[in-house]
């Protein structure tokens, strides 16, 4: 089980495990492989952090599914802070603040992706896809048991992670179910390719390798505001 999230600052552990482990599925799910995942201790005043390191492969040459890596960590970690009572309603300025900082290293990657391939990323359809596939019973308790060890162990490396994924094959869900995402349409493809779409690998460079969630000073989750504690249903 994870923490108890209701005591003073131990959202902050497990939500940002819980982040990572969204965008460590989604780089599973579209066949990259995860090398390292960690969440690291916060500084005085101020949150968690994590970085999940992952080798994309053909992730990479498919702008709009890179976007739904990045977007995977929010979509991961808001409806674990619901579940567990911090709403909009109760806690909104808790939950602005995951949102605009926890999330904002892999928002400005996503728009830097809008910009770079104008009709082919579509950031609002990478989010509703990302949650679509976490909220999966069979991806979200994959999902949920790698987050478990890594807010247990702080961080794993590759063999680890593969461990926790293999009884889920996360490689094997979207053949198997048939879901389908978001496209951009024939005549944009069209149009990307007779403007020579640059191959991602190239065109985002070492950038794209490293996932990471408040690393810089605008990513970084502030700590928990000053706001009553939801009490737990008994």
């Amino acid at each position: 089980m994870l923490p108890d999230l209701t005591m003073k600052r131990s959202h902050s552990a497990a939500g940002a495990a819980m982040h990572e482990a969204g965008h460590a599925w989604l780089t599973m799910v579209f066949g990259g492989e995860v090398k390292m995942m960690r969440i690291d201790p916060p500084a005085p005043g101020r949150a968690f952090t994590g970085v999940t390191d992952a080798k994309l492969g053909r992730v990479k040459r498919d702008p709009q599914r890179f976007a739904i890596v990045l977007q995977g960590g929010l979509a991961a970690e808001i409806p674990l802070l619901h579940k567990l009572g911090y709403t909009e309603k109760s806690h909104p300025e808790l939950l602005k603040r995951v949102r605009e900082q926890g999330g904002a290293h892999d928002l400005q990657r996503i728009a830097k992706l809008v910009r770079k391939y104008p009709g082919m990323v579509d950031a609002d359809r990478a989010a509703e896809d990302a949650a679509r596939i976490l909220e999966h019973p069979r991806m979200h308790e994959g999902k949920r048991q790698l987050a478990e060890e890594l807010i247990r162990n702080g961080r794993l490396n590759s063999a680890q992670v593969a461990r926790i994924a293999e009884p889920f094959q996360p490689q094997e869900f979207l053949q198997e179910t048939g879901l389908e995402l978001w496209k951009p349409s024939p005549v944009e493809i069209a149009r990307a390719r007779a403007d020579r779409l640059p191959d991602l690998k190239q065109g985002l460079g070492r950038a794209v390798g490293r996932i990471r969630t408040g690393g810089s000073r605008a990513g970084r989750r502030t700590g928990v505001p000053k706001q009553p504690v939801p009490r737990r249903r008994r």
